[in-house]
């Protein structure tokens, strides 16, 4: 994941006065705004996404183990969110009635003191790959698409785009 000098600097030094804001995209075709934006501020957090559209991320508070190198090539975010709100868990047991379609996570950092820059462009964006549920506790793995389920080739050889094929 690449991210700015500036959120490197926040992260080794832990200057007074700035600290980094993590948050989290969930979006889906099924979602009841196309994406649910969350974050573990208090009192929420308004900022501006990558492409400068204003948008609002509501309060809920998450943990996240950023992936780790290792030398099985896993790339896997994990994500913990506790006493998820009814809304989120409605909308999600709604998805799973029909589980067609990958719920894709977009993970973004801020500085407190800078709400318009996301310090990790492009997000890191992932699909959640298991979902498990408690009372009080969501939990998810989120990790890069399975290339064994895309098509090969993904581009579809006729007639009608490739005349020369015809004979």
């Amino acid at each position: 994941m690449a991210i700015s000098p500036k959120l490197a600097y926040v992260y080794s030094h832990a200057p007074v006065g700035d600290t980094h804001v993590e948050t989290l995209e969930l979006r889906h075709s099924q979602f009841d705004n196309g994406s649910v934006f969350i974050t573990n501020q208090l009192a929420g957090w308004q900022a501006k996404l990558e492409n400068g559209s204003d948008i609002f991320y509501e309060f809920l508070p998450f943990a996240v183990i950023q992936p780790q190198s290792a030398h099985e090539g896993n790339f896997t975010l994990q994500v913990a969110i506790d006493n998820a709100s009814k809304t989120l868990m409605d909308q999600l047991e709604r998805l799973a009635e029909r589980p067609t379609e990958s719920i894709i996570l977009y993970y973004r950092v801020y500085l407190a003191s800078d709400s318009e820059t996301v310090q990790n462009d492009p997000p890191l964006k992932l699909s959640i790959e298991s979902v498990s549920a408690t009372q009080s506790v969501l939990a998810f793995n989120a990790g890069l698409a399975n290339l064994r389920k895309q098509p090969f080739p993904a581009l579809v050889y006729d007639t009608a785009r490739y005349p020369g094929l015809a004979r």
